[in-house]
């Protein structure tokens, strides 16, 4: 499992250097665009493939949405459409403010510190010494990449 993991965050890690690359030539919405027709083109392949050779997946999955709540599909929307906004608004920092590795960190250690947040303020978990040094540390970094 570890390997699959290693190797999915190299991949993850190549990215930003892959955006980088394409925005030379393409402008954020344009790599926008085809990356989504590619993304909706690989997921019809997957469901075509999944629809002719496992439809007991399909059917599961169709029954487990109907159980869906109004909040719960409230909340599918508003995470696709975040991802959306975000993904144009990061093509857009890459492209005129910010290199790709430095939004990278950037976001990535939003992410870290959102859910160290989150997980404190709302759901009352402790932290360790050793893990708040980490997120001190975070914070230093961020604020002397940022300033």
């Amino acid at each position: 499992m570890y390997k699959h993991l290693l190797g999915l965050t190299m991949i993850d890690i190549c990215r930003p250097y892959f955006r980088k690359h394409l925005l030379q030539t393409l402008n954020p919405r344009e790599i926008l665009f085809l990356n989504s027709f590619l993304v909706n083109l690989l997921i019809t392949a997957y469901f075509c493939y999944i629809f002719i050779n496992q439809k007991t997946v399909i059917e599961n999955a169709l029954t487990q949405y109907k159980k869906l709540s109004i909040p719960q599909i409230c909340t599918i929307t508003v995470s696709s459409a975040s991802t959306v906004v975000s993904t144009i608004i990061l093509l857009d920092f890459d492209k005129k403010h910010n290199t790709p590795a430095v939004n990278n960190i950037i976001t990535k250690t939003s992410s870290i510190l959102f859910v160290f947040f989150i997980g404190y303020f709302i759901f009352r978990e402790t932290y360790s010494t050793k893990q708040l040094v980490g997120i001190i540390t975070m914070v230093t970094g961020m604020t002397i990449m940022i300033y």
